[in-house]
C-alpha cells in the first residue's frame, strides 16, 4: 500500500502499527491530498482521506467514482472487490476489518465442483473460490486469499523484505472470523513460538509443506509434516488429520508440490474443538506467492530473475474466468501476461481471446506465454 503525501511516497507496509497511527493521525490533523498509488501504473491516482472513530483508517474520496478514477482490482479501497468479497461471505468493514464466518458444511466432491477440482475457465486449476450468495458465510479458502491479497504477499518488489509471517499475521490481527479477533484463535508455524501452549483454542492453522509428504499412519490418520512460514527448513510438527477430513480436502488438479496448508477446526457439540476442513494453496516456495501450475511457477522465477517486478492476483472483482495470470502493475501501462498452457485446445484458445479483449479493453498491455515455446517476454 504505497501513497503520495506532499510529493513524497510512503510505503504504509513499511511503518509499525504505532508509527501508521501516529502517520494517520498526523494527516487527519493537517489533512494534506493523499494519493493511493495502487493503480498508478493505469494511470489512474485515486484520492484518500483519514476518518476516525475509535481509531484511524483511510477512506476512499467521493469523488474518485464521480471522476472515473479507479483502485486497483486488488485494493481493499475498491468497492468493486469489496462486493465481489460480500457475494462470497467475506465483509471488509470501512476501517480494513475482514469480518466473516466459514462455512463448515460437509459437502462431497463433484467433478463439476470448481473449488474442489478446477474452474470452468481451462487455465484455472487451483484458486477459484466458487460461488455464494451475499451475506452467507465464506468458504476457508477464500479467507485465506484475501489475507494473502491484504497486506500484499501476492506482490513481488525488488529489494523488499518478504516476510510473509508477518503480513499474514498482520491481516489476521485485523480479521474478525466467527466472532472471534482470528489472531486469538489462529496459529501460523513459526520458529520462536510454541503451538502445543495454545491449541485448545486454535481453530485456525497455517503451516508450509510439501503435499507429496503427507502420509497415512496405522490408524487411518493422515500425517501433514508442517513447516515454518519463517523458515521452512523448520519442521515445526506433524499435524494428524481424521481420514474423512483428508478425503474432502481440496488438492486440486495443479501440479505443484509445494505451498500453504490450511486447517480449520471447528467446535463439537461437547465444547471440545475438531478438525473440519482442510486446504493445500500450491505457492512458490522462494516467494510464497501462489501458483496454478507449474508453468506459472516457471513465469514466476523468470519475472524475479530479470528484476521484473509483478503481483499474482488472486481475488479480483468480475467474472473469475477474467482474472489474469501476472501483471507487471509497476509498468506503464500495466502489462498483462497469460501462460498459455492448452494451446492445442480450441475451446481454451477461443476463452484466451476473449480474455485478450477484455484486458485491451480496459487498457493493459497483453502478452502471452505458449508454454510449448521457451519463455523469453519482450516488455
Amino acid at each position: 500500500m504505497k501513497w503520495r503525501v506532499n510529493q513524497k511516497d510512503y510505503n504504509i507496509f513499511d511503518f509499525s502499527d504505532e508509527q501508521r497511527t501516529a502517520f494517520y493521525e498526523k494527516l487527519y490533523k493537517e489533512r494534506p491530498p493523499i494519493i493511493c498509488l495502487c493503480n498508478e501504473g493505469n494511470g489512474h491516482l485515486p484520492l484518500l482521506h483519514i476518518r476516525k472513530t475509535s481509531k484511524y483508517f483511510p477512506a476512499s474520496n467521493g469523488s474518485n467514482s464521480k471522476k472515473g478514477i479507479l483502485h486497483a482490482d486488488d485494493c481493499i479501497h475498491n468497492t468493486l472487490y469489496r462486493n465481489f468479497l460480500i457475494q462470497r461471505g467475506l465483509n471488509i468493514k470501512d476501517d480494513g476489518t475482514i469480518v466473516c464466518k466459514i462455512d463448515t458444511r460437509r459437502r462431497r466432491k463433484s467433478k463439476s465442483s470448481t473449488s474442489d477440482v478446477e474452474s470452468k475457465s481451462p487455465n484455472r486449476l487451483s484458486h477459484s473460490v466458487g460461488n455464494t450468495h451475499a451475506g452467507s458465510a465464506a468458504s476457508l479458502r477464500t479467507l485465506f486469499l484475501a489475507l494473502l491479497q491484504k497486506y500484499n504477499v501476492h506482490h513481488f518488489r525488488i529489494g523488499q523484505n518478504r516476510n510473509v509471517y508477518k503480513r499474514i499475521y498482520k491481516a489476521m490481527c485485523e480479521s474478525i472470523v466467527d466472532g472471534e479477533p482470528l489472531n486469538k484463535i489462529g496459529y501460523i508455524t513459526h520458529s520462536n513460538e510454541d503451538f502445543i501452549y495454545r491449541y485448545k483454542r486454535h481453530k485456525f492453522i497455517i503451516g508450509w509443506g510439501n503435499k507429496n509428504s503427507i502420509y497415512q499412519d496405522e490408524k487411518g490418520f493422515w500425517k501433514i509434516p508442517l513447516y515454518c512460514l519463517d523458515d521452512p527448513k523448520i519442521l515445526k510438527m506433524t499435524y494428524s488429520i481424521p481420514n474423512w477430513v483428508y478425503e474432502k480436502a481440496t488438492f486440486t488438479n495443479a501440479d505443484d508440490k509445494k505451498g500453504y496448508f490450511v486447517i480449520w477446526r471447528k467446535t463439537k457439540s461437547n465444547g471440545e474443538l475438531g478438525d473440519n476442513q482442510l486446504i493445500f494453496v500450491p505457492s512458490d516456495e522462494t516467494t510464497m506467492i501462489p501458483i496454478e501450475s507449474s508453468h506459472e511457477g516457471t513465469m514466476l522465477q523468470y519475472l524475479m530473475k530479470n528484476n521484473i517486478e509483478f503481483k499474482k492476483p488472486l481475488l479480483v472483482p468480475g467474472d473469475e474466468d477474467y482474472r489474469p495470470d501476472f501483471i507487471l502493475d509497476t509498468q506503464k501501462p500495466q502489462v498483462v501476461i497469460e501462460v498459455a498452457g492448452l494451446m492445442n485446445n480450441i475451446d481454451y484458445v477461443n476463452h484466451l481471446r476473449q480474455k485478450q479483449a477484455y484486458y485491451l479493453g480496459k487498457g493493459y498491455k497483453y502478452l502471452e506465454w505458449d508454454v510449448r515455446k521457451p519463455l523469453k517476454i519482450d516488455i
